[in-house]
């Protein structure tokens, strides 16, 4: 284990400062804090607390995270490479779509009409 030593829970001075276990994490010079640490508002601004799951008066602290807007907060799903794996994947299919249509329609006896590939992608957003 890591022992602070004495440094009590800690929080939010009115001058800005951030003291004890409160501050550790905020500073990051520690990954996280475990102990009966109280929450308030002042202590949830610079740091992140965990989801109580049974009543016993332990909590789990995280330094907190950077604000994003709420427009992009779906975008945290995945990093930005499976975005794009995703975004290629979609496109790719679209036009092994329009390939396979393309084909099949020029082997098809009764001359369906063959719908392009700009028709495809679009339809693939429907």
């Amino acid at each position: 284990g890591y022992w602070l030593g004495d440094l009590g829970w800690g929080g939010v001075k009115p001058d800005g400062s951030i003291t004890g276990m409160i501050g550790k994490v905020a500073r990051r010079e520690v990954h996280l804090a475990i102990d009966d640490i109280s929450i308030s508002a002042s202590r949830e601004e610079v740091v992140d607390f965990s989801d109580q799951y049974i009543q016993i008066p332990m909590s789990m602290i995280t330094p907190s995270r950077k604000q994003m807007p709420r427009t992009f907060v779906v975008f945290q799903a995945f990093p930005p490479e499976v975005w794009a794996l995703i975004l290629f994947s979609i496109l790719l299919s679209g036009v092994t779509w329009w390939i396979v249509s393309y084909y099949g329609n020029k082997a098809d006896l009764d001359g369906a009409h063959n719908p392009g590939l700009t028709r495809l992608l679009f339809n693939i957003f429907r």
